[in-house]
């Protein structure tokens, strides 16, 4: 193996570590009735943005939409945080993607470079302001 093969393999495995550690950790998690709140199993305070202004944070909702949709209850992700649903979502085809990557021999990041990897970037933005949009007009305390 080559140092560059080698260095293909180790950032293969660190995207692979990166997306399947949060599915792991949402998988042990039970998702907070509220819609939000999971995170304080992990021994996380509550959202201090929630507590003092009364309104969701952008990441309100986002662990809990993690522990549903690992859960398959993608209805009750949606309204926990869509952002989180479509967060969780990338976490599991990452893996798949960067399998498929090895596979055929192309490099890791190639789907995030380019004209291509801007518009997932403006696509991201997008979905996490409309989650946090979507979290205001549901939230009720």
């Amino acid at each position: 193996m080559t140092i560059r093969t080698l260095y293909t393999l180790a950032i293969q495995l660190l995207l692979i570590g990166l997306a399947l550690t949060p599915l792991v950790i949402a998988w042990r998690l039970a998702p907070d009735a509220r819609g939000f709140g999971t995170h304080e199993q992990l021994g996380m305070e509550p959202c201090g943005w929630l507590e003092s202004s009364g309104q969701p944070c952008p990441t309100c909702g986002m662990t809990t939409a993690f522990a549903n949709t690992v859960r398959l209850r993608l209805v009750a992700a949606f309204m926990a945080n869509p952002a989180g649903l479509f967060l969780c979502l990338l976490c599991i085809a990452l893996p798949i993607y960067v399998i498929r990557s090895w596979w055929l021999g192309l490099p890791p990041g190639r789907f995030f470079y380019g004209r291509l990897g801007r518009s997932w970037l403006a696509v991201l933005l997008f979905v996490l302001v409309f989650g946090w949009l979507f979290k205001i007009l549901t939230y009720r305390p």
